[in-house]
């Protein structure tokens, strides 16, 4: 089983600083995965940081192209747009995408893209500082973000025939004190009456006609395995999130 793990925007496949350990967007994702299915193998490419959907989903068909075999996608926050975006466009990848599971996923749009975007409101005034001064320059990205053009996306980018869909939300109200966006969250939630990772609302995450896969107690961070336990040596305290990730393979397989 060939996997592939598609990031969100401001994201990136892997990172080696130095000597210093891997890094990977998804925490810890790809040994897991690796490690509790025997001959499973993942791919976590980069795409452009901040570049546009339809940038970062040519650099992912190109990916996907390259392993020439059958791949899962699971994809996290813009990278579910960037994988909706190849498998539309690109005919060639026909017969290479078995099933793309969004975590996360900004369907119809992010009211925090609207809110940066805009630089004023209700929900400006609560996301922490570091959000904003990093989302302010996404330039393309931040505008396919909003939920005007979000809409206009999920309306004209149709599914690919006999590819499984599978949808996940999160939720940060069930998040706990890890959640770095709680605050955020519930802003979001008043604003919009909808759960939310934070970042996403269910309904944004949410695909028509299809009920979601599962809803995840995490917010956007958590929803990849980055909380503020995430500091905290694993042995010591295990990754809450990897099990959510073994349902989805045994689900797949």
């Amino acid at each position: 089983m060939k996997i592939v793990l598609a990031h969100g925007v401001l994201g990136f496949g892997e990172f080696i600083p130095g000597n210093l350990q891997r890094i990977n967007y998804f925490n810890e994702v790809k040994e897991h995965l690796e490690q509790r299915f025997p001959g499973t193998e993942v791919f976590a490419p980069s795409v452009d940081f901040k570049g546009s959907i339809a940038k970062r989903g040519q650099q992912l068909a190109d990916a996907i192209h390259e392993i020439r075999e059958p791949v899962h996608v699971i994809a996290h926050s813009m990278g579910g747009l960037d994988a909706r975006w190849a498998m539309a466009k690109r005919a060639d990848l026909t017969q290479n995408v078995v099933s793309l599971v969004t975590i996360g996923t900004p369907h119809r749009g992010s009211e925090v893209a609207d809110a940066i975007a805009a630089g004023r409101g209700p929900l400006f005034s609560v996301l922490p500082a570091f959000v904003i001064k990093q989302i302010k320059d996404l330039g393309a990205a931040l505008d396919d973000l909003t939920t005007a053009k979000g809409a206009e996306f999920d309306d004209t980018t149709p599914d690919r025939d006999k590819v499984t869909y599978l949808e996940i939300a999160g939720d940060a109200s069930h998040a706990g004190q890890q959640a770095i966006l709680f605050h955020v969250a519930a802003m979001l939630g008043h604003i919009t009456g909808q759960p939310n990772d934070g970042v996403v609302t269910r309904a944004s995450a949410t695909r028509k006609g299809r009920p979601l896969f599962a809803v995840w107690p995490f917010d956007h961070g958590g929803e990849i395995g980055w909380t503020l336990d995430a500091i905290v040596p694993a042995f010591l305290l295990p990754r809450k999130h990897l099990p959510f990730y073994d349902a989805i393979v045994e689900k797949l397989r």
